[in-house]
């Protein structure tokens, strides 16, 4: 388009030169040279112009194609976009299935993961209680051991009081046994099961308490309640022992305490006949020292120093008649000291303090005999005879005497022991 505008161009600026020259030939050069001279501006002006409309052009042309590109550009880009709000507008309705579906598998881990703890805390908390029931098991045989021996060997040497004590060191073991037990956790689904147990271990130690109570006391008339009561625990322990079942399938009971405590029972009432048989033998032993004791003032007090009144019948100072009813009323009151403990029942385990006491009085007696001798033997003027009889009646005496000495000794200690209930 530029090379073809420009040759018109030239052609106008000639015509327009052709005309002025025509018009004024006289003024023609000047005329010519100035209309040349706006031509020429003109012509400069419209070059340039066309230059610039060039360039305009040019610079349009250039521009059309990317504003072309620019505009498929964008078509593309609100196809694209259009599509992207298409999947974006799908995706938005998916979403909340996403999420849903993002919130089931969370969900169904974290119970996963919880019901692996439980079983865990399941798993340990059954060895825990399987260990329990096994140790409780082991204490309650232990303890029925000892009690079913030592009823039936009390006679090798068994005291109360040593039987006491093993058992209530069996009742330790049940108290610790009880602390352990509240240490454990149950898990949910074992909290009843768990509670049944802290609930038989109650009742356990209880009924420990009260055996022990019943071997302390079996005299007491609150015994006789204690064992009813004790019958009513070990049938509410059996009833819930029934309901506790192990995971081993073992029993939580294995020790038939029913039978025990009818051992238990007859104890008692062995303890009470005994018991009675104690007092019996008591009230005979205590009326025999009783009695025992008067003979012996008796004759203590009877005491008579028949030795200084045969010296004062050989002496003249009394006559025979006064010797001999000295000698008479000593042997008398001797006789009768010795009838009357022939007449006292001795108990089991005392004759013989009655039958030393009866051979030191027939001494004594005898003693009387030789002085009445020595005493009619010097009447009749047998001196020596009345001598030998003298000194055979002194040394049968002193002996009496040292004896009865050592009798009474031995006498105190038997009256102690034998009037002591705990040692008959």
């Amino acid at each position: 388009m530029v090379t073809e505008e420009a040759p018109t161009e030239k052609k106008a600026a000639e015509t327009v030169g052709e005309e002025v020259t025509e018009e004024a030939p006289t003024e023609k050069k000047v005329k010519v040279t100035a209309t040349e001279e706006a031509v020429t501006e003109e012509v400069t002006e419209n070059l340039a112009e066309s230059k610039r409309v060039e360039k305009a052009e040019s610079e349009a042309i250039a521009l059309q194609a990317p504003i072309s590109s620019s505009n498929t550009e964008a078509s593309d880009t609100e196809s694209s976009k259009s599509i992207w709000e298409k999947v974006f507008l799908a995706n938005k309705a998916l979403l909340p299935l996403f999420a849903v579906g993002f919130i089931i598998v969370i969900a169904a881990t974290i119970l996963l993961f919880n019901y692996n703890n439980e079983k865990k805390r399941e798993a340990l908390y059954v060895s825990n209680i399987e260990k329990i029931a096994t140790e409780h098991r082991s204490i309650q045989s232990a303890f029925a051991t000892i009690l079913q021996e030592s009823l039936r060997e009390r006679s090798r040497g068994m005291t109360v009081e040593m039987l006491n004590s093993r058992l209530e060191g069996e009742m330790n073991r049940i108290q610790q046994l009880q602390e352990r037990t509240e240490a454990v956790t149950p898990p949910k689904n074992y909290q009843s099961f768990h509670q049944n147990i802290r609930e038989l271990l109650e009742l356990q130690k209880i009924i420990f308490q009260d055996i022990i109570m019943v071997l302390q006391n079996p005299l007491n008339q609150e015994t006789d309640r204690i064992i009813d009561r004790l019958y009513g625990t070990i049938i509410e322990s059996k009833e819930l022992s029934s309901n506790v079942q192990l995971p081993s399938n073992q029993r939580f009971h294995t020790t038939d305490f029913v039978s025990i405590t009818n051992q238990l029972a007859l104890y008692v009432e062995e303890e009470r006949k005994i018991y009675k048989e104690k007092l019996e033998k008591l009230e005979k032993n205590q009326a025999f020292f009783d009695r025992l004791d008067g003979i012996q003032q008796r004759w203590d007090s009877a005491k008579t120093d028949l030795e200084h009144a045969l010296n004062l019948f050989r002496g003249g100072e009394v006559p025979w008649y006064d010797y001999y009813a000295t000698i008479e009323e000593a042997k008398r009151v001797r006789q009768s000291i010795r009838d009357e403990l022939n007449g006292v029942p001795a108990p089991a385990g005392l004759e013989e303090l009655k039958t030393q006491l009866n051979r030191l009085l027939t001494d004594a007696v005898y003693y009387c005999d030789l002085m009445e001798r020595a005493g009619t033997l010097y009447l009749y003027g047998d001196y020596d005879y009345s001598e030998l009889r003298r000194q055979e009646a002194q040394e049968l005496n002193q002996k009496v005497q040292k004896n009865y000495g050592n009798y009474k000794k031995n006498y105190q200690i038997q009256k102690e022991v034998m009037t002591n209930l705990n040692n008959l």
